[in-house]
Parts: structure tokens; sequence; C-alpha cells
């Protein structure tokens, strides 16, 4: 199967509202380690107590040497375990991952190691299903979302001429291009793995951002659960129990949430049918 050509040129601008993707709601809740190594806390809400030690090498007298040296080592070791099943997860060969996001945002993917991956990006204004294998990116987006595309030269005749030559159609695109960016980033596992790595090796070192660990027994999905709030990152990790624990659910405040699950499971994806393409040029122009 041949690859519809898309010069760089050719999308002026993003067709479709920005993509809630899975690795941009990582992005945001790992966010703490920064491209020149600092890390920057989060204010702290007024009134908080901490439940260990702002500083390992420093306790506060308050507390007393021996205390606080007890507490770090306690959310030294919570770190670990967490760390563990946030480890577990980014090595998966494979995962069903959930973003919802703010304004009603949601992104469904199926994904394994090998780059097979299918799912949808579903917003207020529309839907947009993804295929990926073998080297080939599709979209097919839903009536609705080419309405709503912030494409202000197309005239209301011709965006129902879109509609009914477009919607519910699978179209090749090039996933390099900045219109599709988003889209790829969210099948791409390894990039997922990144970051989560990331979470995980500021547990296991006790960087500043993942200190004061809250830990607290949870269900999810009708089994036990252990979720720990990281208060400093305002974010929450649930992690399942047993011999491997993965991490299950990532949350960052109130505005972003992710579910992990079904790992290691296979993924089966196929190219679109030849008469349900149709060229994304034609539909860009």
């Amino acid at each position: 199967m041949t690859s519809v050509p898309i010069r760089p040129g050719s999308v002026r601008r993003r067709w479709l509202p920005a993509v809630l993707g899975v690795a941009a709601l990582l992005a945001s809740t790992a966010g703490c380690a920064t491209a020149d190594g600092e890390h920057h806390d989060s204010p702290k809400k007024p009134g908080a107590a901490p439940s260990g030690p702002a500083d390992p090498s420093g306790p506060s007298e308050a507390a007393g040497p021996s205390k606080g040296a007890e507490a770090a080592r306690a959310d030294h070791r919570l770190g670990k375990q967490v760390a563990r099943a946030v480890r577990n997860t980014a090595r998966a060969s494979s995962l069903i991952a959930r973003a919802d996001g703010s304004g009603g945002r949601t992104t469904l993917v199926r994904m394994d190691q090998e780059g097979r991956c299918f799912g949808r990006h579903q917003e207020k204004g529309g839907s947009t299903d993804i295929r990926q294998l073998s080297g080939a990116f599709y979209i097919r987006v839903d009536a609705e979302a080419i309405r709503e595309a912030d494409r202000p030269d197309w005239s209301p005749a011709s965006i129902e001429e879109k509609v009914t030559g477009f919607a519910g159609r699978w179209m090749r695109v090039d996933p390099r291009l900045k219109a599709f960016q988003g889209l790829a980033r969210s099948c791409d596992l390894a990039h997922l793995g990144d970051r989560l790595d990331e979470v995980a090796r500021g547990l296991e070192e006790r960087q500043p951002d993942f200190r004061d660990l809250r830990r607290e027994e949870s269900v999810f999905r009708g089994k036990p659960a252990v979720k720990v709030t990281i208060p400093r990152l305002e974010s929450v990790l649930v992690m399942s129990t047993g011999r491997e624990p993965y991490l299950v659910r990532m949350d960052n405040g109130s505005r972003n949430r992710v579910f992990f699950g079904d790992f290691d499971a296979r993924v089966v994806v196929g190219h679109p049918a030849a008469e349900e393409l149709r060229s994304v040029v034609e539909f860009m122009e």
C-alpha cells in the first residue's frame, strides 16, 4: 500500500482542535524533571502538614533526628515500591491506556512495543479514530470533527462536501507533520515508557518533588490497590497489589487522569480496506 505524499506547506494549520493524547497527559504529570536537571516544587496548600522531613539530610529539630531519619527511610521505601509498579507498566509489551482530561476530552488507545496501535480521541468537537502498523499511520474523522475544524478558508458548502466525501473514511497521513504529531505520539508506547521511567527514577532517588509520600489502602475495579499521593506534584498514583504490581491509574490534580490495563495482551490491527481510503491531500485543500 502506498502512502499519500504531503508537502509540509500543505498543512497550513491544525485542522482539528488540540488533541489530548496519553503522552501529553503524562508529560504534565511527570513534568517535574526539566531539561536542565533542575526540579521545581509546587506550592503547598495552606495548612498542609508534611508527612516527612523536607530534606533527608536535615530533619527538623521538632521531629528529632531519629524520628526524622526514620520518616525519610519509610518515605524512600514507599517510593521504591511504587517505582517498581511504575516500571512494570513502562516495560509492558502492550497495554491499554485511557486519558481523561478537561473539557470532556478522552483518549483511548491499545498499543504495543512493535508499533501496532489503534484507538479513538473524543472531544466535544468530534472524534478521530487512529490506526498504526507496519510504519503506516491512518486517521478517520467524523462529521462533527470536520464541521468544527479550525479552517476559516473552508466555505460552508465546502465543509459539507468534505463531510459527504471524507467523514467516516480512512486517510493515511504522515505522523511527522505537525498537524498529526499529537495523534501519533499517543500511539508511541516507547515514549510513554520513557516518561514513566522518569517518574520511577524520581521515586527511587527520592528527588525533591517526590518526597513526603502518603500511602492509603484502596480498591481499583473491585480489587485491592494502594493509592499514593505525591503532594508536591499534586498527583496520585494507584498501583495494583500482588507479586508483580502495576501502575493502573495516574492523576494530575483534578485536570487529567490516565488509566492503564490489559498488560501484555496481543494487539491485533489491520490496514483499512482500499475502498475505505481517501486522499488526505484532497481533504486538506
